[in-house]
């Protein structure tokens, strides 16, 4: 079996990749089976229905049992189809080592200007986190802003009320946590909420993106 990792910060991109790879597969006629529920053993260690070429994908790997990635890692050469194991984020080195050698990685990484923005997000500081936005949406789609700040408020909040919990290397959770605390208490709740909110809007289209974006950061963070 063909094994593929896709992974990477910039979520966007690598989500477009991962729909070419199910487009692609549906094209060549091949059973697409989506795994999201763990289930990989009884999944891939069956035979197609249609007796066609299958192509996995499986969604959430953390939810695979250790047991089930033993098995997998042992006998995936055995096997018979392609399969894609995506990663929103950057794939943890135990989740990595408990998986085969992929026969292809695919990393989507953000440009640097987008940690930088991503570093500007505090409060006191919107006049630079609003000229670094307005950088970033000249060559990129303002839904790749959104989906990096949503992501990156979210582990804001995870480093300051969990810490302990975050699956990242010891530097990046000390940077989230000393950022975290440059927000009084409640605000990342409330950024939380308006970042919903403006989701909400925007795909009802009831808002801008970029206008509800820089409204967002104008008032949050002034």
């Amino acid at each position: 079996m063909n094994v593929i990792f896709i992974h990477g910060e910039n979520v966007s991109k690598s989500l477009g990749r991962l729909s070419r790879f199910e487009e692609v597969a549906s094209k060549r006629g091949w059973e697409v089976v989506k795994i999201n529920n763990g289930a990989l053993v009884d999944s891939t260690n069956t035979g197609s229905l249609f007796g066609r070429e299958r192509f996995f994908i499986v969604g959430e790997p953390f939810l695979i049992p250790k047991k089930d990635l033993l098995w997998f890692k042992k006998n995936h050469s055995k096997l018979k189809g392609n399969i894609v194991f995506f990663f929103e984020g950057n794939l943890p080195k135990d989740l990595k080592d408990a998986l085969p050698k992929p026969d292809k990685v695919e990393e989507f990484s953000h440009p640097r200007i987008i940690f930088e923005f991503l570093e500007s997000v505090f409060p006191g500081n919107s006049k630079k986190a609003l000229r670094l936005f307005h950088r970033i949406i000249l060559n990129d789609a303002p839904e790749y802003v959104f989906a990096a700040v949503s992501r990156h408020v979210r582990d804001l909040w995870w480093a300051r009320n969990d810490y302990a919990s975050l699956s990242y290397p010891s530097w990046r959770k000390g940077k989230l946590s000393q950022q975290s605390k440059k927000f009084p208490e409640g605000s990342l709740e409330s950024l939380l909420k308006s970042l919903c909110e403006i989701d909400v809007n925007v795909k009802n289209s009831r808002a801008d993106l970029v206008s509800s974006l820089d409204f967002l950061i104008g008032t949050k963070l002034e």
